[in-house]
């Protein structure tokens, strides 16, 4: 397989056509005419807001109410809001956890206490 990749690549090198190829491509990175880098404000970087995303950015406090999230955002903007949303997501099921641990330990302590009362009882 080597072999044959090697006869291509001397192939093309030997044409020129691999040098031409070389050469269309540094004058295309050096075209000035070239369309500018993207940015943030470009249509290419905006997402539509669905329901469930604008009930996130209320959820994380960005805006107060749905009908003031507007129908489209920046994605770094929604990026970040997703990281809020997830980051509070996790504290409350961290918080719901320990809550429940909490619970299943006292209830826990609860049916000890019987059942050494039923043993005392029984002696």
């Amino acid at each position: 397989m080597t072999s044959q990749m090697s006869r291509v690549y001397c192939l093309l090198s030997n044409s020129g056509i691999l040098k031409r190829h070389l050469a269309s491509e540094v004058q295309k990175a050096n075209n000035p005419s070239a369309p500018p880098a993207r940015t943030s404000g470009t249509p290419q970087d905006v997402v539509r807001m669905t329901a469930g995303r604008k009930r996130m950015f209320v959820l994380t406090g960005i805006y107060k109410s749905m009908k003031d999230a507007p129908d489209v955002v920046s994605t770094t903007t929604l990026a970040r809001n997703m990281d809020k949303f997830r980051v509070r997501v996790s504290l409350v099921i961290m918080g719901a956890c320990a809550l429940g641990a909490l619970f299943s330990i006292s209830l826990a302590k609860g049916v000890v206490v019987k059942l050494e009362e039923e043993r005392d009882a029984k002696q």
